[in-house]
């Protein structure tokens, strides 16, 4: 997912403050507590529980959409030499 990262003091408080990422995170946490499971039954008295094909690729977009935003906010809080720096040794 993420290539190894220190969180500095400052990348932490950008992350817990980013109103955007906020509201991601608001997003799939309302997405699951309203998402209703269906039910089936397998066998005798052996039930299954899923949810929608749609509930599964809606949270994998939010998903997404997190990952990339944390990596925005971390690449806009870390100096640029130390990002050179690690690029270099990531090459």
């Amino acid at each position: 997912m993420f290539k190894q990262i220190i969180l500095t003091p400052k990348i932490e408080r950008a992350l817990q403050n980013d109103k955007h990422l906020q509201l991601l995170y608001k997003k799939l946490n309302t997405l699951h507590s309203l998402a209703i499971p269906i039910v089936i039954e397998k066998e005798n008295n052996v039930f299954v529980s899923k949810f929608s094909d749609e509930f599964y690729e809606a949270i994998e977009r939010l998903h997404a959409e997190i990952e990339f935003r944390i990596k925005q906010v971390i690449k806009v809080n870390t100096p640029n030499d130390f990002l050179n720096q690690s690029q270099k040794l990531n090459d």
